[in-house]
């Protein structure tokens, strides 16, 4: 089997962090309101997250440690559907919990987002896929074929082009939010 890795979003990755560590007095709660603002544009401006029966979309996390308290916060419930639904709920907030202890000891704030579906990385990368248009879905209970349209505007590479795309939006949220200190 191929082994599936991240082109491009390394080097987006580091030049973000970079600038974010550049900015004196930033907050979790800036990093938090930063990540925010990508997950709504994955959601609403292309390329947007593929849909199929939404586990993907759901398994959206951020966990964010904030300068001078011991709280790291992250979300820890996802909705997920169909047969696998509770084996990705363990594996989502198995994630999450990961994620909170590498950050628990931060003396900065720090943030990571990311999303805990174990097919993530090969969605996001499968830039030959078509993810907006019908497919025929076999319901093994009702032995009936379906339509099912997946999401217009849906594309590989969502996470990526959104990290760039709001580049300037985020830093200036960050910014935004710094706490001076007295």
């Amino acid at each position: 089997m191929a082994e599936t890795y991240l082109k491009g979003l390394d080097d987006v990755m580091k030049n973000l962090n970079k600038e974010i560590q550049a900015i004196e007095g930033r907050t979790g709660a800036g990093l938090l309101r930063a990540a925010i603002i990508v997950r709504r544009a994955m959601s609403k401006e292309s390329p947007k997250i593929p849909v199929d029966t939404s586990n993907l979309e759901h398994s959206f996390f951020m966990t964010v440690k904030n300068v001078g308290t011991s709280s790291v916060a992250g979300t820890v419930k996802a909705s997920f559907t169909g047969a696998k639904s509770a084996e990705m709920q363990s594996e989502h907030a198995s994630v999450v919990a990961e994620c909170r202890s590498w950050i628990a000891g931060s003396k900065i704030p720090l943030l990571i987002i990311g999303f805990s579906a174990n097919y993530a990385l090969f969605v996001h990368e499968n830039i030959e896929a078509d993810f907006t248009s019908e497919r025929l879905k076999y319901d093994r209970k009702t032995h009936k074929a379906t339509t099912q349209k997946k999401r217009p505007g849906a594309g590989a590479k969502f996470f990526e082009a959104h990290l760039n795309a709001n580049r300037t939006a985020m830093l200036q949220e960050i910014k935004d939010s710094v706490q001076i200190k007295d």
